[in-house]
């Protein structure tokens, strides 16, 4: 405990005398490879999914035989004062249990069933990532936006003896620093980066998305949302997976262990080693009752889980698809109110657009970008393995 207090000690001094990190921009592209590399939350569900894999994967060395070796050496103290230890024992033995098919091969399913799950729930997590970091560049370009009006109005202020005027630019200007201080926080906590002070590019070029003009088809005909009906039918198979389990542990257990004496063996300078004659194969059965009725309590426990699952698994269908027939509908709304406004502006005389409109189109555009999100991360077509 000291050493360790004494070693976070001594980081903490370091990072306190190093210099304060330096503002740097990301654009889109950069900011990607940053997420990938180093979100811990990625690292995280990629060490899930290892793991899944080598538990599938090693189900078959299962078949290779154990190997166990004893080294024992009980001299008396006399003998060992002396250097005696010719009553030392060395031994090498082996046992291989050969499992019966069926429990290899619901062993197997359910190692195969655990390593896909892991697999959609990295992938998800991942476009929910790439979410998170588009939102910090869309809050970026409309903060990039503001200082630039800030600065606009700065120039007039200058020559205004309005005290309110000069009040509402420092406020502006405040509100601005605050505004970036809460994205490069957000930013660092995403990519799990401090070496610089990260900023997204207000002027970054970002994915666009016409969702408006050109909505999916949410029936999943077309690969809509395929990811997250691969996790869905996932879990629906581990209901059925875990009532299966439960049955095959109430039927008697089958194995056939093949044993032998110790494969070679060193007693007080005699050896011997194993002859093919002293193997034996021993198949057993074992079954244990139930009469304190724990298996059967085990399985309808399991049954009323695996309903209610099964019922939150549909209603999470039935909430996502009307949250996207909704998101449909105002998406059309907002997008021909918008179009609205615009003709109206270029109907008119003037040669800039009204403070009043532009803000209007701004809010309007903030909310259609929020919907084409909600599209956007269950759209198939739109995303691509990571490297």
């Amino acid at each position: 405990m000291e050493q360790a207090h004494e070693t976070t000690r001594q980081r903490w001094q370091q990072l306190a005398h190093q210099p304060r990190p330096t503002i740097a921009y990301l654009d889109w592209d950069e900011a990607i490879i940053r997420l990938e590399n180093s979100s811990f939350k990625l690292q995280e569900a990629r060490e899930v999914v290892r793991v899944a894999k080598a538990q599938w994967e090693k189900l078959p060395r299962n078949f290779i035989p154990e190997l166990n070796l004893n080294l024992i050496s009980s001299p008396t103290l006399e003998e060992a004062s002396g250097g005696d230890f010719t009553s030392t024992y060395f031994q090498i033995g082996g046992l291989l249990d050969l499992p019966t098919p069926w429990r290899y091969k619901a062993q197997s399913f359910q190692a195969q069933l655990q390593y896909a799950l892991a697999q959609t729930k990295l992938e998800i997590l991942r476009r929910e990532q790439y979410v998170a970091l588009y939102r910090l560049f869309r809050n970026a370009q409309l903060t990039s936006r503001k200082e630039k009006e800030h600065e606009a109005f700065n120039k007039i202020s200058r020559t205004s003896q309005s005290e309110a005027y000069h009040s509402q630019m420092i406020a502006l200007r405040d509100s601005i620093t605050k505004e970036w201080h809460e994205i490069g926080d957000n930013l660092a906590e995403l990519i799990n980066d401090q070496t610089h002070r990260w900023l997204p590019d207000g002027q970054a070029k970002l994915p666009t998305f016409d969702y408006a003009d050109h909505p999916p088809s949410i029936d999943g005909e077309d690969g809509f949302a395929a990811l997250q009906l691969t996790h869905t039918a996932l879990q629906l198979v581990a209901v059925e997976a875990s009532r299966q389990g439960l049955l095959l542990s109430s039927w008697p257990r089958f194995s056939v262990l093949i044993s032998a004496p110790p494969i070679y063996q060193s007693t007080s300078g005699n050896s011997s080693f194993l002859s093919l004659e002293d193997l034996r194969i021993s198949p057993f059965v074992a079954y244990s009752t139930d009469f304190r009725g724990r298996r059967k309590m085990a399985r309808e426990q399991n049954a009323r889980r695996s309903a209610i699952t099964l019922q939150q698994l549909d209603l999470a269908m039935q909430t996502t698809l009307l949250r996207l027939r909704d998101t449909a509908d105002l998406l059309t709304q907002l997008a021909q109110q918008r179009d609205r406004l615009v003709k109206a502006y270029r109907g008119s005389s003037t040669l800039t657009i009204p403070q009043d409109i532009q803000s209007k189109l701004d809010e309007l555009d903030s909310q259609i970008e929020e919907l084409n999100l909600t599209f956007w991360i269950f759209d198939t077509s739109r995303w691509h393995p990571a490297g």
